[in-house]
């Protein structure tokens, strides 16, 4: 007779039975999945199985036996309802709101089975926050004890903690902790985290656009590559990533059009394919929009054939990898900005720039939203910034209340 298949000691790479024994829970092995019994006396359909329980203030594996129906149910329901029992009791998903602290979920449910699918500088963001500001508060709780009052006293302290973006942060995951809690059916009721009022931001960071005047002298501070890794990203309105990304396969210097795999790239043009972050390389962009064709225009057409390569990366270092954008920005940008009575700037503030500027010289909305990458056209607004100079001329020009003299 064929023996009975045991549940994997192992979910993801994590180790269920470790965790476990870690978080308090008595199981010194894995117990495999249970098919229980079935008993039927005279008052109804009664059912043995195993299950985590709480007994003498401690959480344990133990025997229950429960009346799962009355003597009218069938034996076909009472089996059918003994399997819907057994199927909460087995395996990791018996980790119930009942008895399970805020730190065995996070451990057995929410690290393997939702941080596991997330880009790797969000889970190592989900990873800090957790291990600094939310499980030191409500990881030896139980799910039932973390209450509404409880998450706002929390929220309002790290309000004064930290900043204004951390503690919004910290709320956004303990949320996104307690929502899959409640889908995966560990968590029963309204979620404490439901009306929670977050503080107001004390200083809001308004985002800038830097005039043609200021980039050219940005430009004249820097030497190469940060000077041509500039250029390139105000010029094209490209991410720091996705320039430091770009190779030649996907730069069209000719006037005439090439494939490029299964389609074809025009003349004169950079095609937005990768994506490099967190030292990784990614096959594809930030998000679906930003898999684009960017015209190259007449100035940066020259800084790029000033140093055409057959192959490999357009901007690289000694060793042919892709260069260091935080290296660059912190021991050239920085300090180029601050050389021109400018404060502290990352490449990011290109793409406003480019933005903005380039609507100013007439490019529409829609296009600038093609050449950004963006998904929306409201996307491109946020990133195009008025002019105070500009919005006085225009508001001087309203014929209301007479004529200055």
């Amino acid at each position: 007779m064929p023996q009975r298949p045991t549940a994997p000691n192992r979910i993801n790479g994590y180790n269920l039975t470790e965790a476990l024994c870690q978080g308090g829970i008595d199981m010194s092995r894995w117990r495999g999945e249970q098919s229980g019994s079935l008993k039927r006396k005279k008052t109804g359909w009664f059912a043995r199985w195993r299950e985590y329980i709480e007994k003498d203030g401690k959480i344990v594996y133990d025997q229950v036996t429960k009346k799962i129906g009355d003597k009218e149910m069938t034996k076909a329901e009472a089996q059918q309802e003994l399997r819907a029992r057994l199927q909460v009791a087995n395996g990791p998903a018996s980790i119930r709101q009942t008895i399970a602290t805020f730190q065995q979920f996070i451990d057995i449910r929410f690290r393997p089975e939702h941080m596991e699918h997330l880009e790797r500088n969000t889970k190592i963001q989900h990873e800090s926050l957790l291990k600094n500001h939310i499980l030191p508060t409500f990881g030896k709780l139980r799910l039932r004890e973390i209450t509404k009052p409880l998450v706002q006293a929390w929220v309002n302290g790290k309000a004064k903690q930290t900043s204004f973006r951390t503690c919004q942060a910290c709320y956004a995951i303990l949320r996104t902790a307690l929502n899959f809690a409640e889908e995966n059916g560990c968590w029963r009721g309204p979620l404490p985290t439901r009306k929670v009022k977050l503080p107001k931001p004390s200083v809001v960071r308004t985002p800038i656009a830097l005039t043609e005047v200021q980039v050219n002298a940005v430009l004249g501070q820097l030497d190469e590559p940060a000077r041509t890794l500039v250029l390139l990203v105000v010029l094209t309105g490209m991410r720091v990533g996705e320039a430091v990304a770009l190779d030649w396969a996907h730069v069209n210097l000719t006037d005439e059009p090439r494939l490029l795999g299964r389609e074809t790239l025009p003349g004169r043009t950079i095609a937005v394919r990768k994506n490099f972050t967190a030292g990784e390389m990614k096959s594809a962009p930030k998000t679906p929009a930003g898999c684009r064709n960017i015209p190259i225009i007449p100035v940066l057409w020259m800084a790029l054939f000033a140093i055409r390569q057959d192959s490999g990366l357009v901007l690289r270092n000694k060793n042919g990898e892709p260069l260091d954008a935080h290296n660059i920005a912190n021991r050239k940008l920085a300090p180029a900005c601050i050389a021109v009575g400018l404060p502290r700037l990352g490449f990011h503030v290109f793409r406003h720039t480019l933005s903005t500027l380039a609507q100013q010289k007439g490019m529409s909305v829609a296009e600038a939203r093609d050449v950004l990458g963006h998904a929306t056209n409201a996307m491109t607004m946020k990133y195009t910034h008025g002019s105070l100079d500009r919005a006085r001329e225009s508001m001087s020009k309203l014929d209301i209340g007479g004529k200055v003299q």
